[in-house]
């Protein structure tokens, strides 16, 4: 199939630069990790599989129309919890069509659009933590500045080195004299 978008050029070549043409494929694939790759090429191949080749004629699926491949998408997003599956379909596509050197359907500003708004229904709230303050391990600088022996706090810590244990101590910059 890659050999078809050369066609042209092949014919046009010297012999011995045509018996170069089939290392392009090769060097064009390994411009990404073999794994990167091959997840590439399955979730491309998935869009036939999942059936989408069976509702609109053959040659609407490669080269893609952006209205074609945005309904897939759409489909997607009705079977999916979280963006990731939308995000790997329009990145293996991408990657498809540059290694063909066509133009892609991910080039269309709706199918982008519509990846940004379907991130943005998937997505989930993201809680962070509080950031661990003085105040988070008071108990244990409280009980060192009060004169509890070292071993019980390491025992109610379950701490089983004193540099642990000091990690969660704030040392008072009161003197008792």
């Amino acid at each position: 199939m890659l050999f078809q978008c050369f066609s042209d050029d092949i014919e046009e070549l010297p012999e011995v630069l045509a018996e170069k043409v089939p290392l392009i494929p090769e060097l064009l694939v390994s411009a990404r990790a073999d794994s990167t790759t091959i997840s590439y090429m399955n979730s491309f191949q998935m869009i036939e599989v999942l059936g989408v080749c069976n509702s609109v004629g053959e040659e609407d699926i490669f080269p893609a129309k952006p209205f074609i491949f945005a309904l897939y998408l759409c489909s997607l997003v009705q079977s999916t919890s979280t963006p990731s599956p939308m995000i790997k379909a329009f990145y293996s596509v991408k990657y498809v069509y540059d290694l063909y050197g066509l133009k892609s359907p991910t080039e269309s500003t709706y199918v982008k659009n519509l990846l940004e708004a379907a991130k943005r229904r998937l997505s989930h709230l993201v809680v962070r933590k509080e950031p661990i303050t003085s105040k988070i391990f008071g108990g244990a600088t409280s009980a060192a500045n009060n004169g509890i022996k070292d071993r019980l706090s390491k025992r109610h810590g379950r701490w089983k080195s004193d540099k642990a244990k000091d990690g969660y101590i704030k040392d008072s910059l009161k003197r008792d004299f």
